[in-house]
């Protein structure tokens, strides 16, 4: 039984097993908590919440009952786990003012109880709990807490039904006024898109679309070498790279009803054509290759154009200046849009009211609305006489300093294709006339068909939130033929789901869409049969009676429950189910919940979900590499608590375990943008040095107990990173640098090329390209707002033995070659030992031309992280600068900040 073998190999660390899956909690009630606030008046009473935690991590907690020593809280979570720990831990604590709690008591259920296997298959199974629990604190009782908690594990959780359970009827909700949101509903109704989608999260999954993906703002068909794919020999078919920012302009040029755009910066002087293009359409074209004046043309013909763009509350030039510390043109664009047909608005972050000095330092000014969309009108490629809904979404800001080739060029263009947008974040130059620029890699996508109508209901529901005046400038799609457009049929045909980070407080959420699920009863889980335990457990020193749930026991309906609740106070009550089935589960809601405030945090499970399901292998890139911070060796309470890093560890232990291959690629920047020895920069690296070795530390240790002396880690997990040089010939710098850094870099002529992506290949088969970054930040779901589609191709999905070869496995192929210049047989099998190693080999051959003292003229550009892993897993820096970045005094591994808040660094 190699499942049961691998659960026991890497099922605990020392005495804390390993709780890994779905858990499904639901906190229905407390009673008889004692009034903490007695003495202030009649009225005031204790205000209790909630707090679910493991050994070392909060993972969820209620809203604030205000008053009440009999709270009923009735509120469900689905919570990602991949955490060892002992117990959970449920807390009731007393709010008070000024954001400070006092503990009203709390109780502590064995994760063991939540860990069984099926005898006969040796598969974890299906555990639910469902407990009365006595409430403690400082040896005294304080009344009980009522939940219900089950963990569904991991291998189970990849057969969970996609939906709900509501059996509404949607054509008959009275809130479905808005004809285009009733045709969305309709048309998703009837997909049956689930192989792989993320179940139970706000947006399904969409069949019958098209998909495009994208490396750069502007790379062609003829900078890097051909991958050829497909076909019984996987190499039928040729992949030809689209153009990102020219299908952007062509697209704009083309719509006829509206184009909607959300971005954390648009800078409205940018050209979204060069060279040759852009002087052919300043000199004869109907339209302008400037963003601006483009947008204000199809605003005057009739267009409806609305822009949300994010308010960045540095640059109110009321109080500090209208550049911002971000540099994001915010208020310069404002400012070029007023007195246009273009519906300009700025969205600030918005905090809550409970704690409104905490809410406004940190959720308006620390946090950003990330998500970057162009959504519009498109002619029907099937039906050219119709138009249907397009969108782009990724990871490229139509702003200063993206445009960029798989060149990545310094100092050549400076006179031509990056005059005025010779953009440097790392190094404090002179960019537009002494060099380097920073060069810039990213991934975007595009999307035809009836996931589109999801990224616009996104647009839809900010903009309710967040332009509430201009709501009468979002158009009714229904009206005009857009809101069922056509679904692809073919073998080619993709399926899309959209992925959010976003709460409440920036969005409408669509009450049509919530009323798919509803609220489900401890009493109604279907598919399961409670059994109680022989009798009520006295909990030692307690004395009184209680009957938990103050109403009278009902004597119809629910009566097994009811009569469940009737204890004593010296008395603990629990039932327990075990099964191997999902079948019959049902999500009882759609979106998370965090002090009571709603929140779509798709983002994260969709990684996670996506993560797990892998077989084979896994491609990142991200621009920041952190989370999972309870496997971190030091400062495990840090709020970074993203999955991602623990699942991929997890993944390549199991792995491990069962004697089997697969392999890690993830590429990072060399350091985040900003000046690298900056306390900011140096913390992340920190954070992000944390998280690397927790994983190199664990491979290594399964490898350890499995037997594998002669693996390394680095034979699973690889982090690379990319840079340029060039020689001084072409150079179209116009200025002599400065002594200091710009004479530096000047002599040395390199440069990292600053990775911007956010990007998940899975076993070369899906795609989640968007916004969201690996850190908190991004996967949280309450501070930055991200977006991103998830794909896949139904027809080419993986197999036990191997990797499809659709386009995915092209996309991830092409991205290869954009980055190592080269295109070779072995990486067609990426789970291969011998693939592994050959990309490490190019890596390290670059690297060796980036760091040599004499100047060499680089066209691949892959290198690895410039980190030593030992046998352990710990991690040092190389050495070639001293544990520093190159023309730096900054420390690879970076330094822990004394002063700056971890909310902001992660």
């Amino acid at each position: 039984m190699p499942r049961l073998n691998s659960i026991l190999m890497f099922g605990k660390e020392g005495d804390k097993p390993l709780l890994h899956g779905i858990l499904h909690i639901n906190i229905i009630q407390a009673t008889n908590i004692p009034d903490l606030d007695w003495g202030l008046s009649k009225e005031n009473k204790t205000d209790p919440f909630v707090e679910i935690s493991t050994d070392t991590q909060r993972l969820a907690k209620t809203r604030t009952i205000h008053d009440n020593l009999n709270p009923e809280w009735n509120e469900t979570f689905y919570v990602q786990v991949a955490h060892y720990t002992k117990s959970l831990t449920f807390t009731v604590k007393d709010s008070d003012m000024l954001g400070t709690t006092e503990l009203v008591g709390k109780t502590t259920l064995p994760v063991e109880e939540l860990i069984k296997l099926d005898e006969t298959t040796g598969r974890q199974m299906r555990v639910g709990v469902h407990k009365i629990a006595v409430l403690t604190a400082r040896g005294k009782t304080r009344g009980h807490l009522e939940y219900f908690v089950e963990l569904i594990p991991r291998d189970l959780s990849a057969d969970l039904p996609v939906g709900g359970g509501s059996k509404i009827n949607l054509r008959d909700d009275p809130q479905s006024k808005d004809s285009e949101v009733e045709a969305i509903l309709i048309s998703r109704s009837k997909d049956t898109a689930d192989l792989a989608s993320v179940p139970g999260v706000y947006f399904k999954g969409h069949e019958g679309n098209e998909v495009k993906l994208y490396v750069n703002a502007d790379d062609s068909d003829d900078m890097a070498p051909i991958v050829r794919y497909g076909g019984p020999s996987n190499d039928k078919k040729m992949w030809k790279p689209p153009r990102l920012w020219r299908d952007i302009y062509d697209a704009i040029c083309d719509a006829k009803h509206f184009i909607y755009i959300t971005g954390w910066a648009v800078d409205t002087t940018q050209s979204l054509l060069r060279g040759k293009e852009r002087d052919e359409a300043l000199a004869k074209g109907k339209y302008s290759p400037y963003i601006g004046e483009l947008l204000k043309q199809k605003a005057n013909e009739g267009v409806t154009v609305n822009m949300l763009v994010w308010d960045d509350a540095t640059s109110n030039p009321d109080i500090f200046r209208p550049v911002g510390f971000m540099g994001t043109h915010d208020e310069e664009s404002k400012k070029f849009f007023e007195g246009s047909k273009v519906t300009f608005r700025l969205a600030p972050m918005l905090g809550g009211e409970e704690n409104v000095l905490k809410e406004k330092l940190t959720k308006v000014v620390l946090f950003t609305h990330h998500q970057k969309i162009v959504a519009l009108d498109a002619v029907c490629k099937e039906k050219g006489s119709s138009r249907e809904p397009l969108a782009f979404v990724g990871g490229i800001d139509l702003t200063n300093g993206r445009w960029d080739n798989r060149h990545h060029p310094l100092f050549r263009t400076l006179g031509d294709d990056h005059k005025g947008d010779a953009y440097n974040g790392c190094f404090a130059v002179d960019a537009d006339n002494v060099g380097p620029r920073e060069p810039w890699h990213d991934i975007h996508s595009s999307v035809r068909g009836p996931a589109a109508l999801d990224v616009i209901a996104n647009f839809r529901e900010r903009w309710a939130k967040q332009a509430p005046d201009a709501i009468g400038e979002l158009l009714d799609l229904q009206k005009l033929g857009l809101a069922n457009p056509p679904k692809r049929m073919s073998e080619e045909a993709w399926c899309s789901q959209v992925l959010r980070s976003i709460d409440e407080r920036t969005a409408v959420f669509s009450k049509v869409r919530l009323m798919e699920f509803s609220p489900q009863d401890v009493s109604d889980i279907g598919g399961v049969d409670f059994k109680e335990d022989a009798s009520a457990k006295k909990h030692t020193g307690l004395k009184g009676l209680l009957v938990a749930g103050k109403d009278k026991i009902k004597e119809t309906g629910h009566d097994l429950v009811d009569k469940f609740r009737r204890l004593g106070t010296n008395e603990e009550r629990t039932r327990r189910f075990n099964t191997i089935r999902v079948d019959q589960f049902a999500f009882a809601t759609c979106l998370s919940q965090k002090k009571g405030r709603l929140i779509d945090s798709s983002m994260h499970q969709g990684w996670v979900h996506h993560i797990r399901r892998a077989k084979h292998t896994l491609y990142i890139e991200s621009q920041y590499f952190l989370g999972s911070s309870h496997m971190w060796s030091q400062s495990d309470e840090t709020k970074c608590g993203n999955l991602i890093p623990a699942e991929v560890t997890l993944k390549i232990c199991d792995k491990i375990s069962n004697g089997e291959r697969f392999a890690a690629y993830i590429l990072v920047p060399l350091w985040p943008e900003g000046i690298s020895e900056s306390a900011s920069v140096q913390a992340i690296l920190h954070w992000q040095k944390l998280t690397m070795e927790s994983m190199y530390k664990r491979i290594a240790a399964a490898l350890k107990r499995s037997g594998r002396k002669n693996e390394s880690p680095k034979d699973f997990l690889n982090f690379y990173a990319l840079a340029n040089r060039e020689i001084a010939d072409g150079s179209e710098a116009s200025k002599t640098p400065a002594r200091g850094i710009e004479e530096t870099l000047s002599k040395s002529r390199r440069h990292q090329v600053y990775v911007h992506s956010k990007m998940l290949i899975a076993d070369d088969a899906v795609t989640i390209i968007g916004s969201a970054n690996i850190n908190q930040r991004s996967m949280d779901g309450a501070r930055d707002s991200e977006i991103a589609v998830a794909s896949y191709q139904p027809a080419h999905m993986p197999t036990e033995d191997s990797v499809p070869n659709g386009d995915v496995h092209a996309f991830r192929l092409h991205c290869w070659a954009t980055t190592t210049n080269k295109m070779e047989d072995v990486f067609k099998d990426p789970s291969s030992l011998d693939c592994v190693h050959r990309l490490n080999a190019i890596a390290e051959a670059n690297w060796k031309d980036f760091v040599s003292p004499e100047v060499i003229e680089m066209d691949s550009h892959l290198i690895p992280y410039p980190i030593v892993i030992d046998s352990s897993g710990h991690i040092t820096p190389r050495q070639e600068f001293n544990g520093f970045f190159p023309d730096t005094t900054a420390s690879i591994v970076g330094t822990m900040s004394q002063t700056l808040p971890e909310i902001l660094t992660t």
